[in-house]
């Protein structure tokens, strides 16, 4: 049995200037982008293997993270807060055969956090119509990941792999009533990687 705790604390602070000019001639616009971000993550987890018996072996576990963050944009005055915990299992099982060889079968469960600048709302202008900009409503990334993996037979190494999201981070863009065309992030996506992996190798001398 294995247990323990952690506590991250990140700070961060950018401070820049945007100059704008989109005529000849023309003096240039000068806006400020300080952006301030705070995230504190604390954690807890327990794990716990066993033999099984008859050449089975498992493990299991547990993790909790908790998230707060907080986000300024000095700029236009936004104070942005989110709070959000998660529950995150592991497993694991094995078995093993000298002649067979060995098979092992995993899940686990992970977690992405958006970008800084993607939290960022400050508007980036490209054109006097066009601009792009972070979304401080945006959640973090849930991935469910699975794999079977084989080693045996003189030397062949097999894996099958899954990893899939149903609320990934994706780009948005429209236009608004005065013909503005922006661009967003969004937890808008859903997202499925699976493959298939094998190797053989083997010594003749």
């Amino acid at each position: 049995l294995e247990a323990g705790v952690a506590y991250t604390d990140i700070i961060n602070s950018s401070d820049n200037y945007l100059w704008q000019t989109f005529m000849i001639g023309a003096a240039p616009n000068k806006e400020s982008n300080i952006f301030e971000y705070t995230e504190r993550i604390a954690a807890a987890y327990i794990t716990a293997s066993r033999t099984l018996g008859a050449g089975f072996w498992a493990k299991v576990g547990l993790r909790y993270e908790y998230t707060g963050t907080k986000g300024v944009q000095h700029s236009t005055g936004t104070v942005n807060r989110d709070k959000y915990g998660h529950l995150f299992p592991t497993f694991n099982l094995s078995w093993n055969r000298d002649r067979i060889g060995s098979f092992n079968i995993s899940y686990s469960m992970g977690m992405a956090r958006p970008n800084l600048w993607e939290l960022n709302p400050f508007k980036y202008y490209s054109t006097t119509d066009e601009y792009a900009a972070g979304n401080p409503d945006l959640k973090p990334t849930l991935y469910n990941n699975a794999e079977i993996n084989y080693y045996g037979l003189g030397g062949l190494y097999a894996v099958l792999y899954t990893s899939f999201a149903s609320d990934a981070i994706g780009y948005i863009r429209r236009f608004d009533d005065n013909g503005i065309l922006s661009t967003h992030p969004y937890n808008c996506l859903s997202t499925n990687k699976t493959g298939l992996y094998a190797s053989y190798k083997r010594s003749f001398f």
